[in-house]
């Protein structure tokens, strides 16, 4: 896991973590190295957790998010699943190129073939 930390003061430290396989032990790691951080660098810190997951199949199970759920449900952490965002045709190259890796075998045609005009022009 990394930080950014930010130039201005008011901003917080984000520690971005992309989760492609299922970890039940995410969680623990990413606050346990948040709160080390912390403790290491200064309490006074703002940050925010930010988890890029392929789906929601690769979170850890409601049951083993239990001990975690003030956390995810506080401003503190945003959660994404790369499955679910919504793609136009103003959507950067780079979001469309994560979904093609992420999709199916039958329908990465279709979706080469919807996006060979834009990076045409892109080019």
């Amino acid at each position: 896991m990394g930080y950014f930390s930010p130039l201005r003061s008011p901003c917080p430290s984000i520690s971005p973590l992309v989760q492609f396989q299922k970890d039940s032990a995410i969680y623990a790691r990413l606050f346990s190295e948040i709160f080390l951080y912390l403790r290491l660098n200064g309490y006074d810190l703002p940050w925010h957790a930010v988890l890029v997951f392929r789906s929601r199949s690769v979170e850890p199970s409601p049951r083993e998010r239990i001990p975690y759920e003030p956390l995810l449900a506080s401003s503190y952490v945003t959660r994404i699943y790369l499955n679910e965002l919504e793609t136009t045709e103003t959507t950067p190259l780079s979001l469309k190129i994560i979904r093609l890796v992420l999709a199916k075998r039958r329908q990465v045609f279709e979706q080469v073939i919807s996006n060979t005009p834009w990076v045409k022009t892109q080019g």
